[in-house]
């Protein structure tokens, strides 16, 4: 049985590895496949998915649209599907490291949701597409970084193996230097070595003082091993330098709340989250349930209740808001 961190394969990828999102191909010289794209990038998935269905009809071997359709489909939770697309995709235009590593994200989305007997095909295939990934574009560093936590996390039967995760961090390493930190700090951060996984940051800072995204991490870092507030100086740091970067208000909204500070500044971050991410899906599902925390806590019972049932009509599975709301409404 794979274990409860599975998650933080797919959670990793999405948080700490940086998307190519302006990667495109050939193919996106269409205008109609541009503007499906501009749709997907405003996190408007319903009408993306609504955009790229009436390419494919119209274009069935627009390999492009059937990539995005199924990143689409993954981030509205249909995992099947996505697996489906993006399978078709790799068939149209089998020469996309990308299309792969979406796959393979989509297979450890079905592993982490899946039956008790579905969980270890679905993680080998997962595995096996990254791999695919990684020969095709030995410089997917996005790719390497969710095979380290694989490897690390899976247990043996399927796959886990701690050498061929440090194997995929020295590699990293060897290509690239910022890289490299950022490799072994998730290396060692999945390993729970909290020190090596500061030091290697550190390094990296040091050498690279401007690069955000190792600052980032540090920050999380910080935040991980309960140090809230040197991960808060660094965050609200990366805020006045970066301040659309549009994960990093609902991380620090959270983490206001977890210190029981500033009320008022987490509801504007929040809040800020919301109008800037515009998707509807469990992240979004989280932060109006957060939101409802913060109310609840100043006693406003009919804005807590407000959005504890955004949070659930977003994401009638977000048990937290549904056991919140039977509180308030009893």
């Amino acid at each position: 049985m794979l274990r409860q961190k599975e998650l933080l394969i797919t959670v990793t990828a999405v948080l700490i590895l940086l998307p190519y999102l302006a990667m495109l191909f050939a193919e996106g010289d269409n205008p109609q496949v541009n503007s499906a794209i501009s749709i997907f990038d405003e996190r408007n998935y319903s009408e993306a998915k609504e955009a790229f269905e009436k390419i494919i009809k119209e274009n069935p071997n627009s390999h492009l649209s059937y990539y995005y359709l199924g990143r689409t489909e993954r981030k509205l939770g249909n995992w099947e599907r996505a697996v489906e697309l993006l399978k078709k995709a790799t068939e149209l235009a089998p020469d996309k490291t990308q299309y792969f590593r979406y796959l393979a994200l989509s297979y450890f989305s079905g592993a982490r949701d899946a039956g008790l007997f579905r969980k270890p095909s679905l993680a080998k295939k997962g595995k096996e597409a990254m791999i695919k990934a990684v020969e095709m574009d030995p410089n997917n560093f996005d790719a390497r970084f969710v095979l380290i936590a694989f490897y690390i996390e899976a247990p043996g039967l399927f796959g886990g193996d701690d050498d061929r995760a440090l194997e995929q961090a020295k590699e990293v390493r060897k290509r690239d230097e910022v890289q490299g930190y950022k490799a072994f700090s998730i290396y060692y951060s999945l390993q729970e070595e909290w020190e090596k996984a500061e030091e290697e940051l550190l390094r990296g800072l040091k050498k690279h003082p401007d690069n955000l995204t190792l600052l980032e991490m540090l920050g999380s870092l910080y935040r991980r091993t309960d140090r809230h507030e040197k991960a808060l100086e660094i965050f609200d740091k990366i805020l006045k330098d970066d301040p659309q970067n549009v994960y990093l208000h609902y991380t620090v909204g959270s983490l206001l709340i977890e210190m029981e500070r500033e009320p008022q500044r987490a509801a504007k971050l929040l809040n800020k989250f919301l109008d800037m991410y515009r998707a509807k899906d469990r992240l979004s599902s989280r932060a109006y349930f957060k939101l409802g925390e913060i109310y609840r806590k100043q006693n406003k019972k009919t804005m807590a209740i407000s959005m504890y049932q955004k949070a659930l009509q977003i994401n009638p599975d977000n048990d937290d808001a549904e056991d919140a709301l039977d509180d308030l409404e009893d």
